[in-house]
């Protein structure tokens, strides 16, 4: 088969796999549309609905790119056993940031989409909490200017969100070290 075309098989498979799992577990309405969209997709491409879910059950090795942080490695470990339900992972290491790991293809689809959306979600949330750390440690070691600028020092409204920022702040800062910077020449 061309790559082209396992890419659509693949893509196909997947596609009936999570209809199927809707179909079984879903409500009223969404299993009968999940059943109808099945029995259509595979009389459009000629497969059969227990061809596919027969070879489902079996393993195989699949391809992450995990990264090389350490926290995405615990993470992706963690996505894995959420979706394995397994303690322990075997894996090959390909590259510094890639692995293969033997799953079936249901829990690769599975395990893919839940690691892609949380990897997203932490880095987004470590983006943010750099800011705040930052802002954090500025404040907490009085790294501000003694001089005023009555434009810059004009109170801001105090909305919902600069709230939540701020309390952000406050809680980081609690958890900052307290050593304390000594100037070396005095004037």
């Amino acid at each position: 088969m061309a790559e082209k075309d396992e890419k659509k098989y693949e893509s196909l498979k997947a596609k009936l796999i999570k209809l199927q799992a809707l179909a079984d577990r879903g409500y009223q309405g969404e299993a009968e549309n999940a059943k109808r969209l099945i029995k259509r997709l595979c009389e459009e491409n000629g497969v059969r609905i227990e061809d596919i879910l027969r070879e489902e059950e079996s393993p195989r090795r699949y391809r992450f790119k995990i990264g090389r942080k350490a926290m995405l490695k615990t993470l992706f470990t963690h996505c894995y056993a959420k979706v394995t339900n397994s303690e322990q992972m075997r894996y090959w290491q390909i590259t510094r940031d890639e692995v293969e790991i033997e799953v079936t293809p249901l829990e690769y689809v599975d395990l893919k989409c839940m690691f892609e959306w949380h990897r997203a979600n932490l880095l987004s949330d470590l983006e943010e909490l750099q800011k705040n750390i930052a802002l954090a440690y500025v404040s907490k070691h009085g790294l501000f200017s003694d001089r005023s600028n009555d434009e810059e020092d004009a109170p801001k409204p105090m909305t919902a969100e600069r709230l939540r920022r701020l309390q952000a702040i406050f809680a980081l800062q609690n958890n900052l070290n307290d050593n304390k910077f000594h100037k070396m020449i005095e004037r």
